[in-house]
Formats: C-alpha cells, structure tokens, sequence
C-alpha cells in the first residue's frame, strides 16, 4: 500500500513531529504474513529552549524510517506478530545568534 505517516510528540522541553510518505508490502502467503516498508518525509523540532537561549529554535530536516514484520495467523479472527523498526532524522537548525538589546 502506498500512505501517510504522521507523528506528533510534545514533551516539556520541546515539540518533535514527522509526516512520511510509507510504502509497504504485506503479501498473504497462507497463515504466514510478512510485511516490510520503508517512509521518507519531514521532520522538524520546534519551542525548544536550550539553557539561557530563549527565543524558539526551529530545527528541521529529513526523516527516514524502515520496518520489516511477520504475522502468524492462528484462526479467522486471531493472529501475533513481531515486527523490527528503525527511524533516522538528520536535522539541521536555524538560529538567530544576536542578543536582544
């Protein structure tokens, strides 16, 4: 399937939020099921304040995650699964460094 994927994460120190866009395959191969995707996108980092700095830093780059999985089907309805994925940002910031007057 071809998709979305959004996240959002507000912490106290700072807002962290991605938008991908996901392709994934997930063949039906009888009861067994693996499945693999990979999503590119968008990444940013927004009201941080980093000690004495306080004006809001905006930090953004690219985001990058990859999964692969295994689904088991036990009958019609029940099914586990076990599934491995890693995400990579590379995010750069853009500040201003003069002191306020």
């Amino acid at each position: 399937h071809l998709g979305g994927r959004v996240s959002f994460t507000q912490l106290d120190a700072f807002t962290l939020g991605t938008g991908e866009l996901e392709v994934a395959l997930a063949p039906r191969l009888g009861p067994i099921e693996p499945s693999a995707r990979v999503a590119i996108g968008y990444a940013w980092v927004g009201d941080a304040n980093y000690g004495d700095y306080t004006k809001t830093t905006d930090i953004y780059g690219l985001s990058v995650s990859a999964g692969l999985g295994l689904d088991a089907r036990l009958g019609q309805v029940v099914g586990i699964g076990v599934a491995l994925d890693a995400s990579l940002l590379n995010m750069s910031r853009s500040t201003d460094l003069t002191e306020a007057t």
